[in-house]
């Protein structure tokens, strides 16, 4: 690739000295939480749903349960979803309405 220009940069090492609050363990720990449960929820839901198929030779059952837990599992997020950003506009307003 002619014509290209390669320059030096020192941002991983900034990077390294940036501060690491409680707020960063909270995300990690609350993404790595998420992660785990949402691992197990796969690793049931597809034992579960092997049984229940050789058990009940119903294809549309099989069906069924799987839209119930997608139905679960989006009207779960949407609320929480919901929860957050109240919770987060409380936060930012509250200065706001007291000053």
């Amino acid at each position: 690739m002619a014509g290209e220009q390669q320059f030096r940069t020192d941002v991983p090492n900034r990077m390294d000295r940036l501060p690491w609050s409680r707020w960063h363990w909270l995300v990690v720990i609350g993404l790595g939480t998420t992660w785990i449960l949402d691992g197990l929820e796969v690793t049931l839901a597809g034992a579960i749903g092997c049984v229940l198929k050789d058990s009940l030779h119903n294809v549309f059952l099989g069906y069924l349960l799987a839209s119930a837990l997608m139905l679960g599992a989006s009207a779960t997020e949407w609320r929480l979803g919901i929860n957050a950003e109240r919770q987060s506009l409380e936060k930012i307003n509250a200065p706001l309405a007291s000053a």
